[in-house]
């Protein structure tokens, strides 16, 4: 079913000329797609050609079953694009449509491949998808401002958790501990590791990861009683000092 949707998608939109490119992204792009992966199809349309894109997307995906359930996101969107997901009746409910429309004149097709991997292009008439790279010269001030960003949370804040788990508060102790120490170990980790994708979180840590820091990490992501929360953000400050000395003293 998923090269049944891809081909009907391409083909629709390949009829105009309006339709600048297509591709694949998400797991596709980084040679990961499985049973449970969804479809990251992508769109370059002209600019005026937005809305005639989307009636022919789902054109397209209503001639292979009945769309069961949509989501279009509010305008506009945090990444300034058109954005969509559908589940289709007669596929999978992890085969979910997660459909991105782009304009030509937008400054990035989200095919930097640093970020994003290396996209699956079925047409391309802007000679700009694959091609696409983050800015090297100033990703190590994004970089030090982020550090330096975690240094003073870290430094700063940590016994919110402390007293979340005094107060025997456990929502309040668990909802700290991720948001704020975890996440920002996990964010020091990528620098360290992956730095173009310093902001990811928790995407495909297992394979970006030194096999034994992600069991560190895997540990450290469950707490069983507040008693075993205090040992595990003990852990979370002291791995938290030692990459802030080791890498940014």
């Amino acid at each position: 079913m998923r090269a049944r949707i891809i081909q009907s998608l391409v083909r629709e939109l390949q009829r105009y000329n309006e339709v600048l490119g297509c591709y694949e992204g998400g797991s596709a792009a980084f040679n990961r797609v499985d049973e449970w992966s969804d479809i990251d199809f992508q769109v370059v349309v002209k600019d005026d050609f937005v809305e005639k894109a989307v009636k022919v997307l789902e054109k397209a995906l209503q001639s292979l079953s009945p769309i069961e359930d949509r989501l279009i996101l509010p305008q506009p969107t945090w990444h300034g694009h058109w954005q969509g997901f559908y589940k289709l009746q007669d596929a999978s409910p992890y085969l979910l449509i997660d459909a991105l429309i782009m304009k030509e004149s937008s400054p990035s097709y989200f095919t930097e491949v640093e970020l994003h991997g290396t996209p699956v292009i079925f047409f391309d008439k802007t000679g700009r998808l694959g091609k696409e790279h983050i800015d090297q010269k100033e990703l190590p001030n994004v970089l030090a401002k982020r550090v330096e960003r975690i240094r003073s949370l870290s430094r700063m804040f940590h016994l919110l958790v402390d007293k979340e788990i005094k107060r025997r508060r456990e929502p309040d102790a668990f909802d700290l501990y991720y948001n704020l120490l975890l996440r920002s170990l996990i964010e020091l980790l990528r620098i360290k590791h992956d730095s173009a994708r310093w902001s990811w979180g928790f995407r495909y840590l297992n394979s970006v990861l030194p096999p034994e820091v992600y069991e560190d990490i895997r540990n450290l992501s469950y707490a069983r009683d507040l008693q075993d929360l205090q040992h595990k953000k003990d852990r979370v400050m002291q791995l938290l000092d030692n990459l802030l000395q080791e890498e940014h003293p």
